[in-house]
Parts: structure tokens; sequence; C-alpha cells
């Protein structure tokens, strides 16, 4: 039922005592103040349950369709301070059913949370809302107000990128507003014409605030809790802007490559479904900390090269310095969390494998952990697809011939800048393993990881049986009984085992370092396993890690050994 306008003339007998009040009595004692504001402790309750109900249907959702949302606390918090402005403001407004409640703005929080959270998060919020606006005013009229309208405003603004779609969003919720109104007063037979033309005064008025509070609310609300927006991200790829700027005056050559790069990445973004617009500004920044030393980069190059004068591992330092330097511009310029991460990410914890190359060739056998960039790894489907854009972009430029089929070549050597730069330790399988090798790979890698032999590396796990282990123990140890794991390396210096050992290890000429063979008895790993009570997998493990252990020197020969290597086991099985 449509609200009805009233008047209480000066002097005028509202309710005489002893009588029986009707609904439109409460409601002129309620408009005069003369109602008791005493607790309704039934009604207090019910409103908690529903309250409880509908929240936890909504983070149900929100943990199953809206992850990304789920998982930010900052976007969590500005959910649940809307539904809890909805809430407040219908609690306040809504009861008595007055004029006052179709002038609040209610599509605005959909907007809102539709350009800074999410189309699903903003539909799901909505819908609680409107539900709880119904219980507390018991017409469906004022679900279908607050629902429908919304829904209109965040369609016009789902892809917003300019003011113009929020004057659209502030339309439709007002052409909503007047069709929820208009539909409701007919079902309803309305004879009230000034009420109906009030009523059109609100929802005009509720649309043009809404899309109006949604674009203000949009620019607070994103900056209060530092959510990027489509209009910071389009801001930042002005070609004006002061770092873009600097970075085309002072470093040419590498504000050529990231306008490149930034090609390659919206392109790519788009095929998957990320976000271009993310990854293109993100590639325009993801260098900009070469400002610092232009010189030190080829693309910026024109004739000499400081680097020829240089240590290789000072030189790694240089460029991998870039990093640092972006990250403190960044800082400085207040770049968004999102961009910001471009910059550490687009290389990884990769390898500056030129000068570590040309360590090696000079014969220095130089400690990869001086040559890596700091990381992290990218954690973003943009950031993965600017790594790899940056690394097809350089490879490309490097060619000498630039045909269609030399430049398909270079893709074989991105997984190498996202593990790290060189080949991660190659673990060779022989025979029948008897359980899942997942967990003895780990094992093994992190047995291995403490002494730098990890990378460039490959190691055989092979499976026999009771047969063959007897007889590989025989003739190597001169016990004629099985055993469960057995390793065979490098020769090493007596007493050689740990750092010590993996330093005296020698590489192929290609650079690879063949650590040895571990051998395991299938059979004894199960009886051990059923012995200890513990899965084969989890066995296996432990003793594949014991043997790389004996690949570096480690020994149990002795009471103290075998509590070493003990130790060192269990801490492999930990990761």
């Amino acid at each position: 039922m449509l609200p009805v306008t009233v008047q209480v003339l000066a002097g005028e007998v509202v309710v005489r005592e002893s009588t029986v009040v009707n609904a439109l009595d409460v409601e002129k004692l309620r408009a005069l103040g003369l109602v008791s504001t005493g607790i309704d402790w039934p009604g207090a309750v019910g409103l908690t349950i529903w309250a409880v109900l509908i929240a936890a249907v909504l983070a149900l959702f929100m943990e199953r369709h809206a992850t990304e949302a789920w998982n930010d606390d900052r976007k969590m918090i500005l959910v649940i301070l809307s539904l809890l402005a909805v809430t407040v403001t219908a609690r306040a407004l809504v009861p008595g059913h007055t004029l006052l409640v179709y002038f609040i703005p209610f599509a605005a929080v959909a907007m809102i949370i539709t350009v800074l959270v999410g189309g699903r998060t903003a539909l799901a919020t909505q819908i609680a809302g409107a539900l709880h606006v119904g219980i507390m005013s018991g017409q469906v009229e004022l679900v279908a107000y607050v629902l429908v309208p919304a829904l209109l405003g965040m369609a016009a603004v789902r892809r917003a990128t300019t003011a113009r779609e929020f004057a659209t969003g502030a339309v439709s919720v007002a052409v909503g507003n007047l069709g929820v109104v208009v539909s409701f007063a007919l079902v309803g037979q309305s004879t009230d014409p000034l009420g109906a033309a009030q009523l059109a005064v609100a929802a005009l008025v509720s649309g043009a605030g809404s899309g109006l509070l949604a674009f203000a609310g949009m620019a607070i609300f994103g900056h209060v809790f530092r959510i990027t927006t489509v209009f910071e991200l389009r801001e930042l790829a002005d070609p004006n802007h002061p770092l873009l700027r600097q970075l085309l005056l002072r470093t040419p050559g590498t504000y050529h490559h990231s306008l490149l790069v930034a090609n390659l990445a919206e392109r790519a973004a788009e095929v998957i479904g990320a976000d271009p617009l993310v990854a293109r500004v993100g590639a325009y920044y993801h260098d900009i900390g070469k400002m610092r030393n232009p010189s030190a980069f080829i693309e910026n190059q024109t004739g000499t090269n400081p680097h020829d004068e240089l240590d290789p591992m000072v030189s790694a330092g240089i460029v991998a310095a870039h990093v640092r330097d972006g990250l403190s511009l960044a800082d400085r310029y207040h770049l968004p969390a999102m961009i910001r991460e471009m910059i550490p990410a687009h290389h990884g914890t990769s390898v500056v494998k030129y000068f570590y190359q040309l360590a090696q060739q000079r014969g220095q056998n130089p400690d990869d952990a001086s040559f890596h960039y700091p990381g992290p790894r990218p954690r973003t489907k943009e950031a993965g697809i600017v790594m790899l854009a940056d690394g097809t972009e350089a490879s490309v430029r490097s060619l000498a011939e630039k045909k269609p089929e030399t430049i398909r070549r270079p893709h074989r050597t991105h997984p190498s800048r996202i593990t790290g730069g060189v080949r991660p330790l190659k673990i060779a399988v022989r025979g029948e393993a008897p359980c899942d090798l997942a967990p003895a790979r780990r094992a093994v890698r992190a047995a291995l990881r403490p002494y730098g032999v990890t990378r460039d590396a490959e190691l055989v796990l092979a499976f026999v049986d009771d047969a063959a282990m007897r007889e590989l123990n025989r003739r190597y140890r001169g016990k004629d009984r099985t055993t469960d794991v057995l390793s065979f390396g490098q020769s090493l210096g007596r007493g050689a085992r740990g750092l010590h050992a993996a330093a005296l290890l020698k590489r192929e000429a290609d650079g690879t370092l063949e650590l040895g063979d571990v051998v395991v008895s299938g059979a004894q790993a199960a009886r051990q396993a059923r012995r200890r009570r513990r899965p084969l997998a989890t066995e296996v493990a432990f003793l594949a890690a014991h043997g790389a252990l004996h690949l570096l020197g480690y020994e149990d020969d002795t009471s103290a050994g075998y509590r070493e290597m003990l130790r060192l086991g269990r801490a492999a099985l930990k990761g």
C-alpha cells in the first residue's frame, strides 16, 4: 500500500480515551510523538535472528562466488559498512511507511560496491539490504523499490570508465524508481493524485541522488579503503603523468620497451579474461627503477657499455637494483598496490642470467644467490602476464633475424623466468615407485636447498627390490643383507660435508650439476613404514631426503652422525 497524506488540524481530537484505535490512529500518535518508545523485545529478537540468517547466507555466497572480495579485508569492511548503513537507515525511516523513505538513494550502495568490489558482491549485498527493509516495513513495494532500480544502476556502472556512466546510472535508477511506484499505484488503484506526485518527485530525487552519491562515494571510499578505481588507472595511463614523463625523457629506450610490453600485456589479458587496463598500466611502470641508472640497461645505451669494465657480480647487482629503485619511486608517487606489485614481480626470483653465465665462463664459480632478483613471484594474473610480456619483448628485441618462426622460439625460455631463471632441481625416477612421489620430491629439494645445489642440478631417485638392494649393499659396502637406502655421488674430500661438500661438487661443461643416484628399496620402505606406523609416502620421502644428504657427505655411522641426519631428515619432511 502506497503512502497517503493525512493532515491533523490544531485542536483536533486524535483518539478518545477507552476507544479502540486503528492503524491510522497509531500513525497519527507516532507522528505526534505520543507513542511509547519502550523496547519491543520480541521484535528485537526477531530482527536479530533475521539479520544473522541474512548475514550467514551472504557470507556463504561470497565465500563461494566472490572469493576475491571475501579474501580482501578492506573490501569486506566496505561491504559490511554498506549493509549496516542500509539497515540503520531503513530502521530509522521505514517504520510508519512515510514518504521520506522514498527519497533515500538506496541504489547508491549497490553502485559503489559494483565499481569498487564487484557485481556479484553488490547484487548479494543489495538483496540482503532489500530483505532487511522488507521485514522492517512488511511491504513488498519497498523491497522492489530498494532492489529493482539498484539492479538498473549496477548495470549502468558495471564497466564505468567516465562520469557519463554514473549519469546514465542516475537516470536508470530514476526510471526504475518511477516504474516501481507507478506499477504498485496502478495495482493498488490509488486515487490520491497529491500522493502520486510526491512519490514521483521522491523517485526522481532518489535516482539523481544515487548517481551523485555513487560517483562521490567511489572516490571517497576508494581512497579510504585503498581500493584502486578505474579512474585512478586512467590517470596513471595518461602519458603526461609525471613519472611517465620522466621515464620518456631520462630513459627513452626503456619507455619504448614499456609501451611494447603494455601492448602485449593488454592483448593477453583480454584473451585470458584478466583486467586489460591493470595489465597495461602495470607494464607502463614496471621498469621505472631504471631511471636511477639509465646507461646500465642495454636499451638506453648509445655505444659504450659500462658493464664491460665491471665484475659480473657487480653488474648483476646494478641491474637487479632497478627493482628496489622502482619500489622507492612507486612509494614516492603513491602508486596503487596492484601497480606497485608489478615492479618486483616482473622478474620474480629469477637469476640475472647473462652475468651469471659470464661469471661461470670466467671460472668464478659464482654463488647464484648473489645473482637473484629479490622477488616475489607474480601473485595475480596481470602480474604474470607482465612478466611474460617483458621477457617476450626483450627476447624478440635481441634477435638478429626477426622472422615469425624465429620469434616464436623465445617462448620456450619463459618458464625459466617463473621457476627462477635457471632450471630447478630435476629428479629423474627409475624403477617402479611404491607410492606417490610428490612428498619425496619436496623432501629432497628441502634437504638440498640450504646448500645451494638445487639449481641446474639433476638427481636420480631409483627403486629396486630386496634382491637388487642386497647385491648393491654387498658389492659396495661389504654387507650381505638388504638395506633401505644407498647413495652414489661424486667423490668428496675426506670429512667434507654440507656446505664444504657442496663447494667441491663439479658441474658438467654445460653447467649442469649431476648430484648422483639415491637408491631406495621399496619393500624395505614398506616394512619400516608399517613398523613406524606412518604412510609409505612419508617413509619414502624421509629415505629420499636421507639419501640426498649422503650425497653431500653426511654419514650416519656414528651416534652423532645418526642424530644429525635424523634431525635434517625430519626437517626436510616439514619442507
